[in-house]
């Protein structure tokens, strides 16, 4: 038996497999054969054997794209355990050249015959730059363009709302990434948002068209869901909706139309020739990022991307395609489950984060709430275990009212804290500094703590009056009237500063109240600029228990 090894070993296989085929009274021998021929070639070599046969595999994290070669429970990248999953690779074909984004957009330029030196970085040798120079290229640039060219203005005041959000407007070659929970309304939002880009086009009488890309739904089912839109009624001509999950199609629709803006429904479902892995694998949702980022810095148009959650409430894919993108915006439910919308922006190249926008998700698809305080506090002030409190979100002035229920318990029963709309653990450090500083047992009640209208509060402002309706259900009192609240808790009961009181002194103006419990070092320019409130500085919490509290 000459030969190389592994065909020594495929004879050997041979060979035990016919004697059990026609020797069936030797079956007690099979184990001594099988041992043999184990033994005789080393194991390495049927290792090659399988290796040769299987296709070749990879292993990825899909927080941050870190890879290595065999399953390991925490990433070495990122550091987040159980986010490795296998990649397979196939073999690739003689003369054949694996596809990437970057490639792939390039081409799909490079075969637009209206391509003229717009690729977003460039394939000619260039110097680098000082800041000074970008600077003078800039003002050269703004004299001949508009301020429409910079930003596209967006109308209404779901518009309004939405360029809050985005810092003014959206950014022409901008790449936007949307997330949410499904059913939040991802899908409706971005619908409207191009509609209101193709209704602009048309009244500044600029042939463009806007392309809506479905991959989730046919064009029949985006159509239906978009007759319940009034801002559509102006936007049929203009926008056009293609259903497709191919990027390479978006891309040369995308160089041979030239939209105004484009929203692709969902990265997670396109899928780009010649990259391994399914839509919405790691090495997919990474290269049709880098692919659709690649033709809106070089063809100056907007695209905004529709991406999945998962179930911990983060965006799905690759920890990079937050990094790759301009903007993340991320559209979530209010906590009381309510028709209520919040937008945030947890990633913004060209504004703020801090913004949010307010929705309200009706039949005839997201209208803007631009009076949230009427919303949140619109109720307020009737006495009972609540306080309201002056927030602010962003740029906007919120009036929120915080409820509480405090109800005794027997000995030695556990007391439960739950918390809507407030962090829990703020929540239980409140608790702590009232029963320390007010002297209340609150170790004796179990605490229920709520935000009307399901908004979820992060300003420290709010503090004084989660204490002061805490306490008022403790024992049993009501809060004056006309009052509300603007102060951070300090742990030793002393009451801090907050920012932007000329705003909350107008905002609770507005809504009717008469005094803003505010920490000392208010400024006297403010209140003489807000007639009809006053701005109550008091410097403890148990001052300020004793002021409001009516039994």
């Amino acid at each position: 038996m000459s030969g190389s090894k592994p065909d020594r070993v495929s004879v050997s296989l041979v060979l035990v497999s016919y004697l059990v085929a026609t020797r069936p009274c030797t079956s007690h021998v099979i184990p001594t054969l099988i041992l043999t021929v184990l033994l005789a070639f080393p194991s390495e070599e049927f290792g090659a054997i399988a290796a040769s046969q299987a296709a070749p595999s990879a292993y990825v994290c899909t927080e941050c794209g870190w890879d290595c070669r065999q399953w390991v429970g925490k990433c070495q990248g990122c550091g987040k355990w159980n986010t490795i999953v296998e990649v397979y690779i196939p073999k690739e074909k003689k003369n054949s050249t694996t596809k990437s984004g970057a490639r792939t957009a390039d081409a799909a330029m490079r075969q637009s015959k209206a391509r003229q030196n717009v690729a977003w970085v460039s394939t000619t040798d260039t110097q680098p730059r000082t800041l000074k120079q970008v600077a003078e290229d800039e003002r050269n640039n703004d004299k001949n363009e508009t301020a429409s060219s910079r930003r596209i203005a967006l109308t209404n005041e779901e518009g309004k709302e939405l360029a809050r959000v985005l810092g003014g407007g959206v950014v022409p070659g901008s790449l936007t990434l949307v997330g949410g929970e499904p059913g939040v309304g991802k899908s409706t939002l971005l619908l409207q948002l191009a509609a209101m880009i193709a209704n602009g086009a048309a009244a500044t009488n600029t042939p463009k068209n806007v392309l809506y890309v479905s991959g989730e739904e046919s064009e029949e089912q985006v159509f239906h869901r978009a007759t319940r839109l009034p801002v559509l009624d102006g936007a049929h001509e203009s926008l056009l909706v293609h259903a497709t999950t191919s990027v390479d199609d978006v891309l040369q629709l995308a160089v041979s139309l030239q939209p105004a803006a484009i929203v692709v429904d969902s990265i997670q479902t396109v899928y780009l020739d010649g990259v391994t892995g399914a839509a919405g694998s790691v090495t997919q949702v990474r290269e049709c990022a880098a692919a659709l980022l690649r033709v809106a810095k070089g063809q100056r148009i907007p695209i905004l991307l529709v991406g999945h959650v998962t179930k911990a409430g983060e965006i799905a894919g690759p920890r990079v395609l937050e990094h790759v993108v301009d903007a993340v915006l991320y559209l979530e439910n209010d906590v009381a489950g309510g028709p209520g919308r919040i937008l945030r922006a947890l990633k913004n190249r060209f504004g703020p984060t801090d913004e949010v926008g307010l929705f309200a998700m009706t039949p005839r698809g997201m209208e803007a709430l631009p009076d949230a305080s009427l919303k949140f506090a619109g109720e307020a002030g009737t006495g009972g275990p609540a306080a309201v409190a002056a927030c602010v979100e962003g740029s906007r002035a919120v009036l929120v009212e915080v409820q509480a229920l405090a109800n005794s318990v027997p000995k030695d029963v556990p007391a439960r804290r739950v918390a809507t709309g407030v962090d829990i653990n703020r929540m239980h450090m409140l608790l702590a500094i009232l029963s320390k500083s007010a002297k209340l047992p609150v170790y004796r009640y179990e605490v229920y703590l709520n935000v009307t209208g399901g908004l979820r509060i992060t300003d420290p402002s709010a503090d004084l009056a989660v204490c002061v309706a805490v306490a008022a259900s403790m024992k049993g009192c009501r809060v004056a009237p006309g009052v509300a609240f603007a102060a951070e808790v300090g742990l030793g009961g002393e009451l801090r500063g907050c920012t932007q009181l000329a705003r909350r002194l107008g905002e609770a103006r507005r809504l009717g109240f008469e005094r803003l419990i505010v920490a000392p070092g208010s400024s006297e320019q403010v209140q003489r600029d807000k007639p009809g409130i006053t701005a109550v500085p008091l410097t403890r919490l148990e001052d300020v228990l004793e002021e409001v509290l009516i039994v």
